[in-house]
């Protein structure tokens, strides 16, 4: 992903992903009035690749409709390696009063293990930024 990014070409990473609980891959930080876990690798590459970050979500309405919203790039700095936790908490923090709920939408495909790719395992919650 890396060598992707000095090139020039575009990553795509789920960033809201955690395959495991390793707090040495997250930060916890207050969200919506309790603590939340974020991970911290889309971050990292971006910072180490000096590229920037866009935000994208995507939420199926209805079979074969979607709803897209993008953001614009977020361009993370770390003040040193050793720091890069505190500067992503500090980063995500800053960023937490931008964000107001808006939408919550109830998952229209409740998750069936019988058929894992058409279904979901939770509602929708929609935010928007409240200031830039």
């Amino acid at each position: 992903a890396l060598q992707a990014l000095t090139k020039g070409e575009v990553v795509a990473v789920l960033g809201d992903r955690m395959l495991d609980s390793d707090d040495k891959n997250t930060v916890s930080v207050p969200f919506l009035g309790e603590s939340a876990r974020f991970p911290i690798g889309p971050h990292i590459l971006a910072a180490v690749a000096g590229t920037g970050i866009i935000h994208a979500f995507a939420m199926r309405t209805r079979l074969y409709y979607y709803r897209f919203y993008v953001y614009p790039a977020e361009y993370p700095a770390f003040t040193s390696r050793a720091n890069r936790n505190q500067d992503i908490t500090g980063w995500v923090a800053l960023h937490l009063p931008d964000w107001e709920l808006f939408e919550r939408v109830q998952n229209a495909y409740p998750y069936d293990p019988a058929h894992p790719g058409e279904t979901s395992v939770c509602d929708f919650f929609f935010f928007r930024r409240t200031r830039r």
